[in-house]
């Protein structure tokens, strides 16, 4: 069985449609368990929400402790789930089954590149300046590495496991700004782009992720075709990470909020 993991947390979890746009998405990919982490959120939208998932967590720790939460979770659980993905979910559509991509592909691990280098983007390289004041040593190329977005992050049970331990131990630093998971995983990709087992999924050479944040920002091409975000090749990703961001926000919006009515 596959897992998808989110996690939510505050009261305003429908101060608009988005949120609803991507439970449209969700509920479109079959034969997969759906966990839903909450906390301090409204009861009444969780009841709303519920139906969405098959398993409703609640966690008391701060969310700075999620990826330790979830490392729990799946720690007690190696023996129900084979494929793992943990995403964020107001600003994410699954366009595709990225299951499907993933056995097709065969890897143990997938981290989406959002298309640019860290030196190419001020907040990942004051994040990794932040980073970098907590370390004894350390690569100067670091600034050459990808940028991986933390939103999406999939694989199989034991190596999203492996990934999420290197991420809580890693971000809990004596540092007076936080540190974030994304600027890990993105500090590790120089190690990780070389292991067999690994992809880097970039959008210029893989469908299975983009974001907005590369669309809007760094000019990475994406086109709609038939109401799907496309690559160059008119091949749709199986997820659109940021979709808010770009210009395939108000045609999401407008489209689906139809389909959903």
């Amino acid at each position: 069985m596959n897992l998808i993991i989110n996690y939510y947390w505050g009261n305003k979890l429908f101060e608009n449609n988005d949120l609803s746009i991507y439970l449209q998405s969700l509920d479109k990919i079959e034969d997969c368990h759906k966990v839903l982490f909450v906390n301090n959120c409204n009861p009444a939208e969780i009841e709303k929400i519920s139906h969405h998932y098959n398993t409703v967590l609640y966690f008391n720790q701060s969310v700075n402790h999620l990826d330790e939460v979830i490392f729990t979770f799946l720690s007690q659980n190696t023996n129900k789930f084979k494929n793992v993905i943990i995403c964020d979910s107001r600003d994410i559509i699954f366009q595709k089954n990225p299951f499907e991509y993933m056995e097709n592909n065969n890897k143990d691990l997938y981290l989406t590149s959002e298309g640019m280098n860290i030196e190419q983007s001020p907040p990942n390289y004051t994040w990794t300046v932040r980073l970098l004041k907590t370390q004894r040593d350390y690569n100067d190329e670091v600034f050459l590495n990808q940028v991986v977005n933390g939103g999406v992050i999939a694989g199989t049970i034991e190596h999203v496991i492996y990934l999420l331990m290197i991420s809580f131990t890693n971000t809990n630093r004596n540092s007076s700004d936080p540190i974030f998971n994304q600027t890990i995983y993105s500090f590790i990709e120089y190690y990780l782009k070389n292991l067999n087992f690994v992809e880097i999924c970039r959008p210029d050479t893989s469908v299975f992720c983009i974001t907005g944040e590369g669309v809007g920002k760094h000019g990475i091409p994406m086109k709609i075709v038939d109401g799907l975000a496309c690559n160059e090749n008119s091949e749709p990703y199986y997820i659109v990470h940021q979709w808010d961001r770009t210009f395939f926000a108000d045609e999401v919006r407008s489209r689906l909020s139809k389909e959903g009515s």
